[in-house]
């Protein structure tokens, strides 16, 4: 169901993710209710229309918000589910088929799945910790997203009669999700990945960008209690839910709104709140208020218009409400007259309020971590005397100090925060009589006038890029340990991982070397950049900035990274991102560098400059205390990413520890390796060493003439017997009799990630028949994507129940690692060369065991996997 109005440049790309989710024929409908549009929208959604007649168009005159279109779409949906999407939204792909499954499974007549964002539209996050089928919309903070963007069932729709207020523009949605809430027999909250993607418009055409005035709050606030009060009875719970109202709608109402509406506003919303909000302020519900919060809702219930007006003016004019603390008491500073209306209670002698608080900055700094923020006592005008971070071990409860620093204050909001830092490697503070190894979680102790109050501190915010950061710190005795700053999966809270306890295969990065190369006007260095254990997939290497660094890998777990230097002194911070952890990468002390044409420094926080000096000349100048490894030279295929091409180099330097250079079109390199691949037919030169390649097709007459002035200088090994029968019969080259192809040595060198155990069937498409599998994955099939790095690659077939493959080494790998295989053959889109290749590598087979099937490529889509893999 989509609302439409002036959508134009968005419509299109909605109303396709609407119309590509996966359903069968007649399983889904999209009703866009165009409301007036005037611009070009209605073209577009008649376009798409003709195009597909699952998309129904209905037109009608501007009502002025998404009520009546959504109530036109309700009264022609037909559907058991209906989901209502924004015009300018996009569902992520399959979303509604995983959501009306879910629904359909565990009986949910509402179903939350996460939001995305799109062009930095701020998405709520914190109902979606993690997936839960049947939620309490409480404990799950589901109540805090009440907005329309859901699956709903629409028999419930039916027999409770909701419909959209059509005198309310924002909102209207909100007494309709909560009715839902409240009768639903099942809701569920989907986390394990973005169902649904919303933007904010480069137009600022946004609803919630409209500005709302004191009727508008009025039927907000009036309309949801009045649902939450229908459907629950009195008590906590409902105080519970009641809650927001009053904590989030009402205060914005209370505020510069209050002094822009005319006095007759401000009386006519007095009386809407006397009516619709007062019976259900009880004590409960006050004590979610703050301190302000209170007054002001006191104020509103006695009619003191003009009272709320001057808090409002006051508030607006920078001089906040003041709270101070007195002998452990909070006192609240209201003008004279202002204070004589309100009661003593809510003045004098109340509650110390929690600590507010906020994590602004985690970023790693030459080996340690520089975490900055601040806190406060919630609504009080004096800043903390005190803060101290402390660690807490998750599982023991063992605490440490962490150094604070103090740095100033502020005024957020109507509370004076104190600002801090915390600079530490952790491991300095938690190595010691305790076992460092665990989950350390972050808090604060805060302290004003004798009162103290422990907070868990550094919950996630937009402003914090990236969800992992990792730092390699020394222990003393002399060897380096990752620790990795995340946040938890359940509340988003800065923990630090000491010894892998949670993150398995942590790494430690660290510079071996530097060189500095000069190549006319342009200088760079080269750091040689060592990571260990060696990662199985390739990592990203990047500024502080985020700018990416160009690097090769020149070793097993040994990289060398360009940085660039510019006229005059240079800041040098590199970054790897490996998976999901973003590492500093660790440069040691730059004194044994003696290039006279650079000079290194580092600064109070130990950031390493370095200056370029005047030097002239190109070449190498300084080489760095670590031994960087004479390469090898490899020839491969690197026409195409395709991890097939890439085992030979990559077994190469498993075996050798040595990086594997491609020599493939560099004909002046002899001594070079030629090994995993269909590659004999292409040969571009004499005197290389082969070592169990092969052809990938009967050699014909030009290449027969070709490779005869391209003799090897030696075979070690070919792949398979045709391959030994075409090179003797044809070229009378002397090759022996050592078959195999070398990636069924992988298992001596590389074992793989087998998480989860053995249970999917895994598809392994060529790159030139991947078209051809369509959507096939699912929780019991799993299509491999062979452009991906070869241990990816290799995890997801040693993982799997069974491997069908129109890859070659996709069976070879399978074989390598025993999963049952089967060769699907695409009759009538053959690879080059066609069976050559894989006969060549069944001839050293027991040949009963190789199994076939062949289709064609039209029939992939309806083959029964389970049924193929048996054969």
């Amino acid at each position: 169901m989509i609302p439409v109005y002036n959508a134009e440049r968005y419509i299109e790309e909605t109303v396709r993710s609407a119309l590509g989710q996966s359903f069968a024929a007649g399983q889904l409908e999209v009703i866009a209710v165009d409301d007036g549009s005037t611009d070009d929208t209605a073209a577009v959604l008649e376009r798409l229309g003709g195009e597909d007649d699952r998309l129904v168009v209905v037109r009608q005159e501007n009502s002025g918000g998404p009520s009546k279109p959504r109530n036109t779409g309700l009264e022609r949906a037909r559907g058991r589910y209906v989901f209502f999407l924004d015009s300018d939204d996009v569902l992520a792909t399959d979303s509604l088929h995983r959501m009306v499954e879910i629904a359909d499974r565990e009986g949910s007549d509402v179903v939350l799945g996460r939001f995305g964002s799109l062009n930095g539209r701020h998405v709520p996050e914190h109902m979606f910790r993690e997936t839960v089928l049947d939620a309490d919309i409480i404990a799950t903070n589901a109540w805090d997203s009440l907005g329309p963007i859901k699956l709903f069932r629409r028999a419930l729709i039916q027999s409770l009669g909701l419909r959209f207020a059509e005198d309310q523009w924002i909102g209207e949605d909100q007494p309709f999700t909560a009715s839902m809430y409240l009768n639903a027999a099942k809701v569920s909250v989907l986390a394990d990945r973005v169902y649904c993607h919303i933007r904010k418009r480069d137009d600022g055409q946004n609803v919630t960008s409209r500005q709302q005035t004191l009727a508008d709050k009025a039927k907000t606030t009036t309309r949801l209690a009045a649902v939450v009060a229908r459907y629950t009875d009195p008590g906590a719970r409902r105080d519970r839910l009641i809650r927001r109202v009053f904590t989030s709608t009402l205060p914005a109402a209370l505020g510069k709104l209050w002094l822009t509406a005319s006095e007759e506003d401000r009386r006519a919303f007095v009386q809407s709140a006397k009516a619709g909000l007062e019976p259900y302020y009880t004590s409960g519900v006050e004590n979610y208020c703050t301190t302000v919060g209170r007054i002001k809702n006191h104020l509103l219930m006695q009619g003191e218009t003009e009272a709320l007006r001057r808090l409002a003016e006051q508030e607006e004019a920078g001089r906040r409400i003041c709270s101070s603390i007195f002998d452990g008491r909070v006192v609240v500073d209201l003008p004279a007259d202002v204070a004589n209306l309100v009661p003593e209670r809510l003045r004098q002698g109340l509650e110390v309020p929690g600590v507010t608080h906020k994590l602004t900055d985690i970023q790693s700094v030459n080996d340690k971590y520089l975490v900055t923020g601040f806190a406060g006592f919630a609504g009080i005008e004096d800043a903390p005397s005190a803060i101290r971070a402390v660690l807490v071990n998750r599982d023991t409860d063992e605490e440490v100090i962490l150094p604070t620093q103090l740095i100033g204050q502020r005024s957020a909001g109507s509370t004076r925060v104190r600002e801090f830092s915390i600079l530490t490697n952790v491991l300095d503070e938690v190595e010691g009589p305790m076992s460092p190894d665990g989950a350390w979680g972050i808090f604060l102790d805060v302290e004003l006038e004798g009162v103290a109050r422990r907070v868990r501190f550094g919950k996630k915010t937009d402003a914090i890029h990236g969800d992992k950061v990792a730092v390699s710190a020394q222990r003393s005795d002399g060897m380096r340990r990752t620790i990795i700053a995340y946040f938890n999966a359940g509340y988003k809270n800065l923990t630090f991982d000491v010894g892998g306890v949670v993150h398995k295969g942590a790494v430690a990065v660290a510079v071996l070397g530097l060189q500095h190369n000069q190549y006319q006007d342009s200088h760079w260095l080269s750091a040689f950049t060592r990571v260990v254990p060696a990662p199985a997939k390739a990592p990203k290497f990047h500024r502080q900035s985020g700018a990416a660094l160009a690097h090769r890998q020149v070793g097993v777990g040994l990289f060398e990274v360009i940085y660039p230097l510019e006229e005059g002194s240079s800041e040098i911070a590199v970054r790897m991102s490996l998976d999901d952890l973003d590492h500093q990468v660790t440069f040691p002390d730059p004194a044994w560098i003696t290039d006279e044409r650079l000079q290194f420094s580092r600064d109070v926080q130990g950031t390493l400059s370095v200056k370029l000096l005047d030097s002239p000349g190109n070449g190498h100048f300084a080489a760095g205390t670590g031994e960087v490894a004479e390469p090898v030279n490899v020839y491969w295929w690197d026409g195409k990413p395709n991890f097939g091409d890439t085992i030979g180099p990559w077994l190469v330097e498993m075996i050798t520890g040595r990086p594997a250079i491609n020599t493939k079109g560099k004909r002046h390199i002899g001594n070079t390796l030629v090994t995993v691949g269909s590659l004999l037919n292409y040969l571009d030169r004499g005197g290389l060493e082969i070592w169990g390649t092969g052809l990938i097709a009967p050699m014909g007459e030009d290449t027969v003439r070709r490779l005869q002035q391209r003799k090897p200088r030696r075979i070690h090994a070919v792949r398979g017997r045709k391959t030994h029968e075409e090179l003797t019969r044809k070229l009378g080259w002397d090759v022996p009799a050592v078959f195999g192809d070398p990636a069924l040595l992988l298992p001596r060198f590389y074992s793989p990630s087998t998480e989860g155990g053995r249970g999917h069937i895994a598809l392994v498409p060529h790159y030139a028949h991947k078209a051809y599998f369509g959507e096939q994955e699912s929780d019991d099939v799993k299509v491999v994507n062979v452009a991906r790095a070869p241990a990816e690659v290799i995890d997801d077939i040693a993982s799997a129940s069974a491997c069908i493959s129109t890859s070659l080494h996709g069976v070879i790998i399978a074989q390598a690692y025993g999963i049952p295989w089967v060769w699907l053959h695409i009759a009538d889109k053959p690879l080059m060369g066609d069976e050559f290749k894989f006969e060549d590598f069944f001839s050293i087979l027991d040949t009963s065991k190789v199994s076939k099937t062949s289709v064609n490529s039209a029939d992939v889509i309806t083959l029964d996997w389970k049924l193929v893999s048996a054969r």
